[in-house]
């Protein structure tokens, strides 16, 4: 059995080695037209897994293989535009939390100037009881200074009075007595005054 399969081979070598030939043609031309593409493709599509920015999307000639490389340039695409996308979001958000940093130190400054608000409120009020007390006070000091001031006026002004008309006469025996009440009202009002 191996003779005639030694024979066979031998007869018929030169159709093996055409059939070896166009089979060696028909890998590479496939290699070349089909497996090189995908590969690179497949090259392309891991390096854009991998967030590399300058990929290569290579060109093809068969259908299928242009409709996957025009799903990668579109790929390529979205990519970009959601690293543009992600680093405008980024900027945003960072803007936003220094906004909320201000806000919140704002609100800070606001709390206190409130609570300083308050306690100036808490003293203005004490100062005004204080006041009002005052005021009692001052109103009972200038009454009993009416009072106490009225009196010795009184004789001094009605003294005066009588020594100046002479409705006792002429004599100043009588009016003794009157300048005796003005000199103490007189020195009860130095009394006050000093």
């Amino acid at each position: 059995l191996l003779t005639e399969l030694g024979n066979a081979i031998r007869e018929n070598t030169f159709e093996i080695f055409l059939a070896f030939l166009i089979l060696a043609i028909m890998v590479t031309y496939f290699s070349k037209r089909i497996v090189m593409p995908i590969k690179k493709l497949s090259d392309s599509a891991k390096m854009l897994s991998r967030n590399i920015d300058n990929v290569r999307i290579p060109a093809t000639s068969s259908i299928e293989l242009f409709s996957l490389a025009s799903a990668l340039t579109r790929m390529k695409v979205y990519k970009r535009r959601d690293k543009r996308a992600k680093e405008v979001i980024e900027k945003a958000y960072a803007a936003l939390e220094e906004e909320s940093l201000k806000l919140n130190k704002s609100k800070e400054e606001l709390l206190i100037s409130h609570q300083e608000l308050q306690q100036a409120n808490v003293k203005i009020e004490e100062l005004i009881a204080i006041h009002k007390a005052s005021d009692k006070e001052k109103e009972y000091f200038l009454r009993d200074m009416y009072h106490a001031l009225n009196t010795p006026l009184n004789a001094i002004i009605n003294g005066a009075d009588i020594i100046r008309k002479e409705i006792l006469g002429p004599s100043l025996s009588k009016y003794k007595e009157y300048l005796d009440a003005m000199y103490d009202a007189g020195m009860q009002l130095k009394c006050f005054t000093t």
